[in-house]
């Protein structure tokens, strides 16, 4: 038999699998990568402990620290918007973000500053500031006001004027109407209406909803004119529940006809990807035993196309393999796959060290982290009995392509013209980051495809949790008891959001919250 030296066989493994290197270590921070709109590629992390934002090259080097508050030390930064154009034309580089003080009361306020310092907007008691951007409309700035009330200023750009000035028992959203184009709207929790309006904020329609009675609360997941059917109506999901706990998700139309009602469910989602019909998946949990199970209906008919009762199921469209679902079966330690048709597809098992449980695929693609014709998965495990977090990436061969000790989950970063990268947050008593650098770059095609995934971490934990989106912001969430109880509220709008959980008693709780681009998500994590 014919050796093969041991040298060639290495290069065949490389090539086989891709070459995942890393590139740095970030020690001082959360690293998030963006592509300015002049001067490219780049990192930027936020330095609490001296208040300034870092940015780095695209090989990691130094470029610019920027300094966001000199007069006063905050309890807390959070950043929202960073670039170069959008928000006016020099070339400077301007950055939105938050902070709050406590002296005996907390207050907020929200800035707007370029790399100078020179303050472009300062909103005294917004708690979020939002650099909305739709394609096709003109960008706004939206900033919501923490008061008694829920309030929202809208702000002209560049001018940074103000242009109107929303008050009600919910923040006003942004959205472009298939038809009508853009339009605002803001839900009327206490007579279940939805108020619309003109880009010139006049009131242009009133939909009336139809909720069960005594409900507790009502969140809008969806308003479209032609995402759920191709008529000329406005149709709106929403989902409510009364002091039982006795959920209830709708949809239905400006007219007030009710076109689906789905009883139990948690959440309800219109999954729209590029190239595929839309679907409807409604997600349900079981309280007695807080298991989560999943259905997807057909928008055409609204029949139930798939039941997955192991979990929460995801909708995709890989590279070379196309529309499927997927979920993370944690009992077995497995990826279940499914056709388009909700047949089984593969199932594949996710090694974990002994005694660790797996919590959560973080990633699923066919050409993002190598070419082969192979499927990569990221996944991330606890080990409750040492504390330790771990991330991997295996194909579904089995083969092992990347282990992080410590890694709180691997974000896919890709960005038009560049190529891939993986940013993985490490567990520590200090943020830090790593990034990997990949041998594939995105295509214009995959572009469109990109879908927002959330990566929770750590989880369980009993201090900090941080919830962070992988291409759009996350506008707002609650957290919620076992029992249905808010136990805290975020009002903040960025990719990244961390929030002491310290003070909440150890036990299972849920999040609950809306991004931007109006996607609900719900996620559970544990306090130990």
């Amino acid at each position: 038999m014919k050796t093969i030296p041991l040298f060639i066989f290495s290069l065949y493994f490389l090539n086989a699998f891709g070459q995942i290197n890393l590139e740095n270590t970030y020690n001082d921070g959360l690293i998030t990568r963006v592509k300015l709109e002049n001067s490219g590629e780049k990192y930027y992390l936020l330095d609490r402990a001296t208040n300034q934002i870092k940015l780095y090259n695209a090989n990691h080097t130094l470029w610019k620290t920027i300094t966001l508050i000199t007069n006063q030390s905050p309890l807390d930064l959070t950043i929202f918007h960073l670039s170069e154009t959008k928000i006016n034309a020099d070339s400077n580089i301007e950055i939105a973000f938050s902070y709050y003080t406590d002296n005996g009361e907390i207050v907020y306020n929200s800035r707007i500053i370029n790399e100078l310092g020179t303050i472009l907007l300062d909103v005294s008691n917004a708690s979020s500031i939002e650099v909305s951007e739709i394609d096709g409309l003109p960008i706004k700035v939206l900033a919501l006001i923490d008061d008694v009330n829920y309030s929202t200023k809208i702000y002209n750009v560049p001018s940074l004027t103000l242009e109107n000035t929303y008050t009600g028992d919910d923040y006003v959203k942004r959205v472009k109407l298939e038809s009508f184009g853009e339009k605002y709207y803001q839900l009327d929790k206490m007579n279940y209406i939805v108020n619309l309006y003109n880009a010139n904020h006049s009131v242009w329609k009133n939909i009336n909803l139809l909720p069960m009675e005594n409900i507790v609360d009502l969140t809008i997941n969806h308003l479209s004119e032609t995402s759920i059917n191709v008529d000329n109506k406005i149709e709106v999901a929403y989902i409510y529940y009364d002091a039982l706990l006795n959920f209830e998700g709708k949809i239905s139309n400006e007219d007030g006809v009710a076109i689906l009602t789905i009883p139990n469910v948690w959440s309800i989602n219109v999954d729209e990807i590029s190239g595929l019909s839309n679907k409807l998946i409604a997600e349900f949990l079981d309280l007695s035993t807080f298991a989560y199970s999943s259905k997807v209906y057909g928008l055409s008919l609204f029949t139930v196309e798939g039941i997955y009762n192991e979990g929460i199921v995801t909708r995709a469209k890989l590279e070379n393999s196309g529309e499927k679902y997927y979920l993370t079966d944690k009992t077995n330690k497995q990826a279940k796959l499914y056709n388009e048709n909700h047949s089984s597809w593969k199932t594949i098992n996710l090694p974990t060290n002994s005694g660790a449980s797996l919590l959560s695929i973080t990633h699923l693609s066919e050409s993002v982290i190598n070419e082969d014709a192979s499927l990569e998965i990221a996944y991330v495990t606890f080990d409750s009995n040492t504390n330790k977090y771990e991330s991997r990436i295996i194909n579904d061969i089995g083969s092992s392509l990347l282990t992080v000790d410590n890694g709180l989950g691997i974000y896919a970063s890709q960005i038009m013209g560049f190529s891939n990268k993986l940013v993985v947050p490490i567990d520590g008593v200090s943020e830090s980051s790593l990034v990997y650098g990949l041998p594939t770059t995105l295509s214009l095609q995959e572009e469109s495809l990109n879908k927002v995934e959330f990566l929770i971490y750590p989880n369980p934990t009993n201090h900090f949790l941080t919830l962070k989106s992988n291409n759009t912001s996350i506008k707002h969430f609650v957290i919620t008891s076992v029992l249905g109880k808010i136990v805290k509220e975020v009002k903040q709008t960025t990719q990244s959001i961390t929030v002491d959980v310290s003070d909440l008693n150890p036990g299972t709780y849920f999040i609950k919250g809306q991004t931007i681009d109006g996607v609900i998500f719900n996620h559970k994590f544990i306090v130990y």
